[in-house]
């Protein structure tokens, strides 16, 4: 029988506008568009991998070695292929902005499964049937994971899971032991400067997670952050509406000749106006952030600002500024220095009493001690260590911008699966964890219609532990059939070449980083497999076809 991947695509037009393809014709372009993103990604799994460097038309060439960066910058050839490629590209992006980390596993594995998945569509497996048994599976290993996942609960495993993710001792260190200190909530800033290398300090501060109210308000060249020193610190749980009250707000603030900050619960087009004109007009060095959270946690932090800053919450501004006069001076804070960006802001070392905050801290604690919501008991906990812990500044820098950015992105992947090891707690590394879970997947009974989904799965979760290897120099089927000899939690350190327990020799994964990994994996397969007409508009240059290739089994 001849192989149905070797059959060219055939193309129905409907008028010329639009193409339509049905069951392999659309299944197989779209594998090979995800094996364009796939197969260049899955380069950078491991610790021995090198850095790929992308053309930046007009630009600094992109010097990058995580995968969304590498995913965003290929385009198949071919216009269906490219739909392909752009569901495995938005799972990798999902990827990184909810964990940061495990965009290459996940692009391995979703790739194997897809594999496998298309070869037992072509030998008549219903492809519902085939994705129940996949999300299914899934389940099953997500649980099998947790079973084993073990907390972070010494500086030696955290330093490990910071070390791993950031592939830098020193640098893994550093971080681990900021995120020891500071607690999982922790609130690190990381800000490029004229320097070389990456030096860490810790502040008393408060991080919010509201940024500046306009760009037009930012203070450095490239229109990133604003960044006031020894500013005065205006704190409102009303909002401000009109010229008018902006206007006069403005005028007393700026009467007392020193940078300010406003923070409000929501400035009306016509107050920001206001600002925005006299800030850029330079009549006064100021910008405006939005009152953090939402609802009675709203004002609860205006207050734990105030009592950091030692200043009031201003509950009317309109009247407050009629009634205050000359005395406005009594409700302002003080910060020594405040930044914002687009996201977030950070007030540094404010003028409030040791005394006053330690006082506000034991009032949240007995607060803690009698809710039993959780997500309640959660922003009591932020509230409390952004109060008591203070914030954390990483400066770094390096000799030229391609090298910055990489080590930007290094530095805020690493803090972020560090956090989330702290939280969740962590698995062995190397893809150890895929592969103890697909020991007990083996021998579990599925029903009739999970069973192929659950082979196909199965199958795949070797995959990583194979790329490691072959990244490294090594046969990946050589590596795997050794390490199934081995006793359980042991693998092979691709840096040494020698089979360790991966606990013990410090290769670790945050749980959390594992199973996303997973899921994001199976949900771009799910979404390519369940396919069986795809559509394209075409576009008004005919795009190149792309080669054949057939399907591996």
């Amino acid at each position: 029988m001849r192989d149905p991947s070797l059959e060219p695509i055939t193309t129905r037009r409907l008028g010329r506008a639009k193409s339509i393809y049905h069951d392999m014709d659309a299944l197989l372009p779209l594998k090979r568009g995800a094996d364009y993103v796939a197969d260049t990604i899955k380069l950078s799994l491991g610790p021995t991998t090198t850095t790929v460097l992308i053309d930046n038309v007009g630009e600094l060439p992109i010097s990058a070695q995580d995968g969304t960066s590498i995913a965003n910058s290929i385009k198949a050839p071919n216009r269906l292929e490219d739909i392909g490629s752009h569901l495995m590209r938005d799972g990798i992006s999902t990827m990184s902005k909810n964990i940061r980390d495990g965009t290459s596993t996940a692009a391995t594995l979703a790739q194997s499964i897809i594999e496998h998945g298309v070869a037992q569509i072509a030998t008549g497996t219903n492809a519902m049937i085939l994705t129940r048994g996949i999300e299914a599976a899934s389940r099953a290993v997500e649980r099998e994971i947790r079973s084993f996942s073990q907390p972070a609960d010494t500086s030696d495993t955290l330093i490990s899971v910071a070390t791993t993710c950031s592939e830098n001792a020193a640098l893994g260190e550093r971080i681990a032991e900021m995120i020891a200190h500071l607690g999982p909530e922790a609130n690190i800033g990381v800000r490029a400067e004229p320097v070389v290398g990456v030096h860490p300090f810790y502040s008393p501060g408060m991080q919010m997670n509201r940024g500046w109210y306009s760009p037009h308000l930012t203070t450095n060249e490239e229109g990133t952050e604003a960044i006031l020193e020894d500013a005065l610190v205006f704190i409102t749980s009303s909002v401000i509406h009109g010229s008018e009250t902006m206007g006069l707000l403005l005028s007393k603030l700026a009467s007392y000749e020193r940078p300010f900050l406003i923070i409000a619960d929501d400035i009306d087009e016509a107050a920001l106006k206001v600002l925005v004109v006299n800030k850029t007009n330079g009549a006064i060095n100021a910008f405006a952030i939005q009152a953090p959270s939402y609802g009675d946690h709203k004002l609860a932090i205006l207050e734990d600002i105030a009592v950091f800053t030692g200043g009031k919450v201003v509950n009317n501004v309109t009247m407050a500024l009629s009634n205050i006069g000359s005395e406005l001076g009594d409700n302002l804070g003080l910060a020594t220095r405040v930044v914002a960006n687009r996201r977030e802001s950070v007030i540094t070392t404010g003028g409030g009493s040791e005394e006053q905050i330690k006082s506000r801290m034991d009032h949240i604690s007995t607060e803690l001690e009698s809710i039993t919501d959780e997500e309640g008991r959660a922003m009591l906990r932020q509230r409390w260590g952004t109060l008591g812990k203070g914030v954390g500044q990483i400066i770094f820098g390096a000799p030229t911008e391609p090298e910055r950015r990489e080590l930007r992105r290094t530095l805020e992947k690493t803090i972020q699966v560090t956090r989330a090891g702290l939280r969740e707690g962590v698995v062995a590394g190397g893809g150890i964890a895929f592969l103890t879970a697909a020991n007990t997947l083996a021998t579990t009974k599925w029903a009739d219609d999970e069973q192929a989904g659950a082979i196909c799965l199965t199958s795949s979760l070797k995959r990583p532990t194979e790329q490691i290897a072959i990244n490294s120099g090594h046969a990946g089927s050589t590596i795997i059939s050794q390490i199934y000899d081995l006793d359980p939690g042991y693998g092979y350190d691709a840096i040494t070449g020698n089979y360790v327990n991966m606990k013990e020799a410090g290769i670790i994964d945050a749980t959390s980083v594992t199973i996303h990994a997973l899921r994001i994996a199976c949900s771009i397969a799910v979404n390519l497999l369940k396919t069986n007409v795809a559509i394209h508009y075409a576009p008004s240059a005919k795009w190149p076809k792309a080669p054949e290739r057939p399907v591996s089994n």
